[in-house]
């Protein structure tokens, strides 16, 4: 009782085949890593919730965030392959975060906490739903902290600079090689 169940089904349109992506009793948000591997936020085989990149074709799977990446969200994959945003859900004093994680660096950076009002909750909240802007630079959000919904930007370049959006090395249309962990899902 009070625990809930769900997979994770792949539909591959031309074969017509359905594949189910190896986890434990949930998951819940995916995202597109590439075109063979999602980033999902669910339960493990092992039981350890927190995201992960699963590979669709052997189910293969890298855990990301070293156990600091624990809360379910909305996950989404920069255009480069190095940067992956996400969302919090609001915690008991209904604060929310937006948090980006360093694909290559392995590390978390939590980019701002909001407080919504009390009325958006439950039923009515407002998630993120975070999204990239084509060049990188920036990323859009749903939110309800002014006390009405509206989409918000937050600018990346105010918050690092530019070198924290692209990778040395690597332009923004141009897709990342691999992760550095070892065993890592290969984009192709």
């Amino acid at each position: 009782k009070g625990h809930r169940f769900s997979r994770l089904v792949v539909h591959d349109l031309e074969s017509g085949r359905l594949k189910v992506v190896p986890s434990n009793s949930w998951s819940s948000h995916y995202g597109w890593f590439d075109d063979r591997s999602l980033v999902v936020s669910d339960e493990d085989p092992a039981g350890r919730r927190g995201y992960r990149i699963v590979s669709i074709v052997g189910g293969e799977s890298i855990p990301l965030g070293r156990g600091e990446l624990i809360s379910d969200g909305h996950p989404q994959v920069s255009k480069n392959g190095r940067w992956l945003v996400m969302d919090t859900y609001p915690n008991r004093s209904m604060q929310q975060e937006l948090v980006l994680y360093d694909l290559v660096e392995e590390q978390v950076h939590r980019l701002f906490k909001i407080k919504m009002p009390f009325r958006f909750r439950h039923d009515f909240r407002c998630d993120f739903h975070p999204r990239w802007s084509r060049d990188g630079g920036a990323i859009c959000f749903d939110s309800a902290h002014t006390g009405v919904r509206s989409m918000c930007v937050a600018d990346l370049n105010d918050c690092f600079g530019r070198e924290m959006v692209v990778a040395p090395g690597i332009s923004p249309s141009e897709p990342a090689t691999s992760l550095s962990s070892p065993g890592a899902v290969n984009r192709k």
